[in-house]
């Protein structure tokens, strides 16, 4: 006669960072000084954006650009990112 065992383990999950710390780490600055530390674009990157076809295309690329490299996501389809980056990434 075989028997099977299954072995099942529960693992408990805890939440290393409060939703306030994750807020914090993962916030898309609006502040003028914040967004000028983190999304000054360089002249290689204005080169990359400047191959995309159309203005509304180049924009929405540096802002995804400035936003994968912080805080380090990009924009799910339905997200929005705030007017003020906008304005600052088109200046």
């Amino acid at each position: 006669m075989v028997t099977s065992f299954r072995n099942e383990v529960t693992l408990s999950t805890r939440a290393l960072l409060s939703v306030e710390q994750r807020d914090r780490l993962f916030a898309i600055p609006i502040d003028r000084a914040d967004m000028a530390r983190h999304y000054v674009l360089g002249a290689e990157d204005l080169k990359l954006i400047g191959s995309k076809r159309r203005a509304p295309n180049r924009l929405g690329f540096a802002v995804q650009l400035c936003l994968l490299r912080y805080p380090g996501h990009g924009l799910a389809p339905r997200d929005h990112p705030p007017e003020l980056l906008i304005a600052f990434v088109a200046e």
